[in-house]
């Protein structure tokens, strides 16, 4: 029997939004989600906004997943669009490119791949990603996580690492460690399928030289 199409709608409401060490705007942002899959393949579309329109974003994917009880892997193709006001980076249908040294457009594409092993208590997923279009530098950061159950709570740690230098894209000119981060998080209520739940994240950002604390919730 042919798998059948699913489809998740999810949303989080976090205090700011940081990544790999740096933090696009200084307000909370609601961060909407809808993803479908078949199978082992899925696509979908995240995005980040503020209610001041400081910062908007509305990315898109398509992922592939696969592997055994002892070894996971999954191959993403991440399409990252900013349509911030002010920022003349074209509409959304304008993919740009890189022309003599610069990028242009408001896409950027990015390969991510992971590999998932070790023992079922205590796994490690290692996370390679690479800017594959619209970037000049097209920088590769690698991260390193595991995390724990612990009763009804889930504490996960992740460092990553900027392998090349990346001007544009993460505004260093070296290769350095990016961040430092501890997530707990843990489900509130759950109600016919669907679940509330709330996460703190702790984050040492070598990036900017700086800690940040995150508080979320989400459904």
């Amino acid at each position: 029997q042919a798998p059948s199409w699913d489809v998740s709608l999810n949303a989080e409401a976090v205090s700011r939004y940081v990544w790999r060490g740096r933090q696009y705007g200084v307000r909370p942002n609601l961060q909407p989600a809808l993803t479908v899959s078949r199978g082992n393949f899925s696509f979908g579309t995240w995005g980040s906004y503020t209610a001041n329109d400081e910062w908007r974003e509305q990315d898109l994917f398509m992922s592939l997943v696969g592997g055994t009880e002892s070894l996971s892997w999954s191959l993403t193709l991440y399409d990252y669009y900013f349509y911030m006001p002010g920022w003349d980076m074209g509409g959304f249908l304008e993919y740009g490119g890189v022309v003599d040294g610069a990028a242009t457009g408001a896409h950027t594409f990015e390969l991510i791949g992971t590999l998932t092993g070790g023992p079922q208590a205590l796994p490690l997923t290692l996370t390679v990603g690479w800017n594959v279009y619209n970037d000049p530098d097209h920088p590769l950061w690698v991260g390193l996580s595991t995390e724990i159950a612990l009763g009804d709570w889930t504490v996960m740690g992740e460092i990553g690492y900027l392998a090349t230098p990346s001007p544009w894209w993460y505004e260093v000119d070296e290769a350095q460690w990016t961040e430092v981060l501890l997530d707990v998080r843990r489900p509130i209520f759950d109600w016919g399928g669907a679940s509330i739940y709330g996460y703190a994240q702790a984050v040492y950002s070598p990036i900017v030289g700086r800690t940040f604390f995150i508080t979320a919730l989400g459904f």
